[in-house]
């Protein structure tokens, strides 16, 4: 019955696959050589396996030595027992044993040969003369033994050993330079072998500790660089290794750090998305609180100079005027929006000062004496005083304006006869805003100037009372002035 699998037909590696398996194990050993860590364990393994090598070849020698002789021996036996078989039966010499014995050695290990009756009478002898029958004595092996200093490549025999019952003792002289021989050869193949299989097992174990051990630790070194430099995302840096040892241990403590770090961030950024946003409640408080503080700070600002006004027979109109025109001019002489406001809060207390002027100098209908000029002219030091001095912008800049607003650009003004540019350009808009709505307005002791007139005026003091620069601007800016002048006139006479 055919089965109804299909097996589908092992496809040969193309060239390309064979080229990339190729780059892949080049890259590996070129990785494993460039490991420092993999150099020390790879020496080490090296010196390891050469000593237990060498160790062994040690005793090998010994022991292929020992093989080696006892094989010589072998031999050497078989010899001899040839030489005795050539013996009679009745105990002769055969004729013939020189001839055998001359044959044997030409084809063996045989340096010469001498065979003894029992009473070690020597009865035939050929090549180097053994040792005495008695020399060699009697033992109880294979065949006894006679050795030389080492330095004497030569060994003595005596076969049949005395348990066995012959009539004659063959002694032969055998020839052990050639073990000597066969040792050093033997060790230059062991050593050649030692080193084969110590490079062979050293470049194994290198590709087993690349692949198991050193590029692991690369791997996870280079997750930990990446974990280091994107701290937002800890987790996404963790490393997958399925090896059941102390390695993946490692690995799974870190990527169990990685996740532990993953929600300690998420704890910290939940914190601080908290505290964000309370600094902005925080935040919006404080302005509130600091928009309350300033409208309350200007409500105070217009309230005090509504009571200078009060004081001087004007009425609150006139400071509202007064200010809206500051501001204006401010613009067009190029302050910016922030500090025009400024003006705009801190012109209204241009005259608190004259809070502490008398009575009968501040409402006389006439002209002041100059003594009583000389108490009003007070006014401007008695104003920046009430004021005093503040970290506010527009408290300080009301005191500026309360302190210089009379000083003249001639520098005959008062209290400190300041000139020119050395004037304060708030004051200097504040004296050219305020002496044109007041020669405008109905006062009790006068009339209202018409607008051409009080525009001569300007014109007549620019240069002496007045900045010219900013007289101009402000005749420019008359159509906008008696808009406002228009929006908040005087009330009239009930």
């Amino acid at each position: 019955m055919k089965s109804n699998l299909r097996q589908d037909p092992v496809l040969p590696l193309s060239t390309g696959d064979i080229k990339v398996k190729k780059d892949l194990f080049k890259q590996k050993w070129l990785m494993a050589f460039n490991c420092r860590l993999c150099w020390k364990v790879t020496v080490r393994v090296f010196i390891s396996i050469l000593c237990i090598e060498g160790a062994i070849l040690f005793f090998s020698i010994d022991n292929f030595k020992q093989d080696r002789e006892m094989e010589l021996e072998r031999e050497a036996v078989v010899l001899m027992r040839a030489i005795l078989r050539a013996a009679d039966t009745n105990g002769e010499l055969s004729s013939s044993l020189a001839e055998i014995a001359m044959k044997l050695r030409a084809n063996s290990v045989l340096l010469g040969a001498a065979v003894f009756a029992k009473n070690g009478r020597m009865l035939f002898s050929f090549g180097e003369q053994p040792a005495a029958f008695e020399d060699i004595g009697h033992g109880e092996s294979t065949a006894t033994r006679h050795s030389f200093p080492e330095n004497i490549q030569r060994l003595d025999l005596l076969w049949p050993p005395q348990q066995l019952k012959a009539p004659y003792f063959v002694a032969a002289r055998i020839d052990r330079s050639e073990i000597d021989q066969q040792t050093q050869a033997f060790i230059g193949r062991i050593i050649g072998l030692v080193l084969l299989i110590s490079v062979f097992v050293t470049g194994v174990c290198l590709l087993v500790l690349e692949s198991l051990i050193f590029s692991p630790i690369r791997e996870l070194n280079r997750r930990m660089c990446l974990a280091g430099s994107d701290p937002s995302h800890p987790s996404r840096h963790a490393m997958h290794n399925a090896q059941q040892d102390e390695l993946g241990d490692i690995v799974r403590t870190f990527n169990t750090m990685l996740c532990e770090s993953d929600a300690n961030l998420n704890k910290i950024r939940t914190q601080q998305l908290a505290l964000r946003q309370h600094a902005e409640d925080l935040d919006a408080k404080i302005q509130d609180r600091t928009r309350e503080v300033l409208e309350t700070q200007l409500k105070l600002i217009q309230r005090l100079g509504r009571a200078s006004e009060f004081r001087d027979n004007e009425t609150g109109n006139h400071i509202i005027r007064m200010s809206r025109s500051c501001q204006l001019l401010a613009l067009a002489a190029g302050l910016n929006e922030e500090h025009a406001e400024c003006i705009l809060h801190a012109s209204p207390m241009h005259d608190v000062g004259k809070i502490g002027i008398r009575d009968e100098i501040l409402l006389k209908p006439g002209k002041l004496t100059e003594d009583e000029f000389e108490i009003m002219k007070c006014h401007a030091e008695i104003g920046a005083d009430i004021i005093g001095v503040h970290q506010s912008p527009v408290l300080e800049m009301a005191r500026t304006i309360a302190l210089c607003h009379h000083e003249k650009w001639d520098g005959s003004g008062y209290p400190r006869a300041l000139a020119g540019e050395d004037i304060p350009i708030e004051a200097r808009i504040a004296a050219i805003c305020d002496v044109f709505d007041a020669l405008t307005s109905i006062r009790p002791y006068k009339k209202a100037w018409l607008v051409e007139d009080a525009i001569g005026y300007l014109r007549q003091q620019a240069g002496k009372g007045f900045e010219p620069r900013l007289v101009e601007l402000f005749i420019r800016l008359i159509p906008e002035v008696l808009v406002i002048r228009d929006d908040f006139a005087d009330p009239g006479p009930a």
